[in-house]
């Protein structure tokens, strides 16, 4: 079974809770719902962007039953500060793509490096942008702007040992909010991850995901073929 950590708390359609003030908490929270929905099974992991780095706390505490990780512009460090990134370079902007946009497109077209009228038409066909499938920003900001709240209280890569299994890191060339660097040097904890690094990509890995399905694909094979019987 593979495991995708993107929508944690805050977004879709998952509901806050006034509880989970953390980033520990949360990773509580998907370490409950792993125990209660697939007890004692092992599965593989999938995150994206912060569902990374949870998935890497997973990873941390449940290191014996995860056959294979996957991780899409991941988040190394959770606070701005010490990450390595690029400035934002706009790679391609059409004609008009900006005009007439809402203020939450406007906000999320601010990080993208292809604004193209294809890429907008894929954004707005995103789940997430509907009204019902909206992300709580009021209840993620309320954690990400405390640096305390906003990273786990335990190196989520000190790792006892190197993980063995099929691994795959997909990072943007031009990605401003998380970069690649700092995803490159994680490698001594993956002897067996595949490693991809995109030009003509931010962070929502614009007009990427022809490319990125096949990898998913070829990263499953490995952990079906690595899977003990």
């Amino acid at each position: 079974m593979a495991a995708h950590l993107h929508r944690s708390a805050g977004h879709g359609r998952s509901p806050d809770a006034e509880w989970v003030t953390n980033l520990d908490q949360m990773l509580d929270v998907l370490l409950a719902c792993i125990d209660q929905i697939i007890p004692g099974r092992r599965f593989a992991l999938y995150g994206m962007s912060l569902g990374a780095y949870l998935a890497r706390g997973v990873l941390f505490h449940h290191a014996d039953m995860v056959e294979g990780l996957a991780m899409v512009v991941p988040v190394i460090t959770p606070i701005d500060a010490e990450r390595d990134t690029p400035p934002l370079t706009v790679v391609v902007e059409e004609p008009g793509v900006m005009d007439s946009l809402s203020d939450e497109e406007r906000e999320m077209m601010g990080i993208v490096v292809v604004r193209s009228k294809r890429y907008l038409e894929e954004l707005r066909a995103w789940p997430e942008m509907a009204e019902e499938e909206q992300s709580d920003y009021a209840f993620l900001q309320t954690i990400r702007e405390n640096p305390a709240a906003y990273c786990c209280t335990f190196d989520v890569d000190a790792l006892e040992e190197p993980f063995a299994k099929p691994a795959l890191i997909i990072a943007g060339r031009q990605d401003s909010a998380v970069g690649y660097a700092d995803a490159w040097r994680l490698l001594d904890n993956y002897p067996r991850a595949t490693f991809a690094v995109f030009d003509r990509a931010g962070h929502f890995m614009e007009e990427k995901e022809p490319l990125i399905g096949p990898l998913i694909s070829e990263w499953l094979d490995r952990v079906e073929e690595n899977a003990p019987l």
